[in-house]
């Protein structure tokens, strides 16, 4: 995908409400469905512009008063954040591995003295060395969720069923994305990334089927639907290296 269409947008129009932000180091990036393979035709731009002064009030007035910009005249919509980098901190402090999602996943538009990237490398390190305990939590939690919804089911909590069932094929698909020590993104993506980022075709389908299959399920059929998806993370995670025991004693029940 060319970036210069954004390119133009950020010079010929960005930069010309906003004149303070020529003078400035800064980056930009166009994020969201227009910046990879989600783009359709509703797709928006969404860029963000992030600057080193960290006195934005300097910048501001000559920015409508605001460091949000709209454009709706353009085709298509543009909207653009401006904001100094501390913002990505609140970012990453809130929801660490979806932003780190992307924003590995924008198109870079601009990065003076490649501030962003270096400040992406840091968190993509942390990341990284906090896998092996995030990846034990997660699975912990799937199987608490699970059981969970096992005793729903047993007390015909039909609302309850649903909400269960839904969190065990987010939380199962979450786990996977970190088992391939990728980041995981906002949850109407989550099997879309799966299949393009993390699984093959076939594998995620069958995750898919199963996943679509729990979703559906009453509180009669929940609680073998619910064991066969968990059992495909599983397995997914000895394939991964994980020995089957212990993940067994991780839980401390074998279901």
């Amino acid at each position: 995908m060319s970036a210069e269409p954004y390119k133009q947008y950020l010079d010929q129009v960005i930069l010309h409400r906003c004149p303070l932000l020529i003078a400035s180091k800064l980056s930009a990036v166009l994020i969201g469905s227009a910046a990879d393979q989600r783009r359709d035709a509703y797709s928006d731009w969404d860029i963000h512009v992030f600057v080193r002064d960290t006195e934005l009030s300097k910048l501001i007035p000559s920015c409508d008063s605001r460091p949000f910009l709209d454009d709706k005249t353009h085709d298509p919509p543009v909207f653009t954040l401006i904001r100094n980098f501390d913002h990505l901190d609140v970012r990453f402090g809130w929801e660490p591995i979806l932003t780190l999602w992307i924003y590995q996943h924008s198109v870079v538009l601009r990065d003076d003295d490649r501030a962003l990237s270096a400040y992406l490398s840091d968190r993509q390190r942390e990341f990284t060395s906090g896998l092996g305990l995030e990846i034990r939590r997660r699975y912990t939690t799937l199987r608490s969720t699970r059981h969970s919804l096992d005793a729903a089911c047993r007390r015909n909590a039909h609302s309850t069923v649903q909400l269960l069932s839904a969190e065990t094929v987010i939380q199962g698909i979450q786990l996977l994305h970190l088992l391939h020590e990728t980041p995981y993104p906002r949850t109407q993506w989550l099997m879309w990334s799966l299949s393009h980022y993390v699984l093959g075709k076939d594998t995620a389908a069958r995750v898919e089927e199963a996943g679509n299959n729990l979703l559906c399920a009453t509180p009669a059929t929940a609680p073998d639907y619910s064991r066969h998806f968990v059992g495909l993370i599983v397995d997914s995670m000895v394939t991964s290296g994980f020995d089957r025991q212990s993940l067994d004693c991780w839980w401390g029940l074998i279901d």
